[in-house]
């Protein structure tokens, strides 16, 4: 996971609108929204996003720190077996397995380093392009919504 892979500052934003609009437009009565109503739903929207944003970035350390100490014993591994070969030739076999081992540990964590980069990437694109066609269907809504409402006055000024 990287930074990527969190919602940038703007997206967290749009969804917070939308998500107050979408309140708005469903508790909406016939005096209106109460003003408190929409203040502690706005208060709970803006504290969701704030919340999910220090999870994923608390996760982003966690794993950051875990790879660290994972890629840490594997070195000190590889060097205390590569020494113990220098010193005694009698464990050669045995310190070539477990080096090996380590390096494999290793160039396991490079790989998952490797496609984490890879999924929050895709993630990024993906949440970016289901924005945009999100804001290109509320301009199609609007725009039938002004033709529908336009069409009405139409056939109501010929029946008036």
């Amino acid at each position: 996971m990287t930074e990527k892979h969190l919602p940038s500052p703007d997206q967290h934003a749009d969804i917070v609108v939308r998500q107050l609009e979408k309140f708005i437009r469903e508790q909406r009565g016939p005096k209106g929204l109460n003003f408190s109503s929409w203040q502690q739903m706005a208060r709970k929207e803006i504290a969701d996003a704030i919340r999910a944003h220090k999870k994923g970035r608390f996760e982003i350390e966690r794993v950051r720190r875990r790879m660290a100490a994972v890629v840490a014993a594997c070195l000190v591994t590889v060097g205390f077996w590569a020494m113990t070969i220098f010193v005694d030739k009698a464990y050669g076999a045995a310190a070539a397995m477990v080096a090996g081992a380590a390096g494999l540990i290793l160039g396991a964590i490079f790989l998952e380093w490797i496609i984490r980069r890879a999924v929050a990437q895709h993630l990024a694109e993906s949440r970016v392009a289901d924005l945009a066609a999100i804001e290109s269907l509320d301009r199609k809504i609007k725009r039938l919504k002004r033709d529908m409402e336009k069409k009405l006055s139409e056939m109501e000024e010929e029946a008036g």
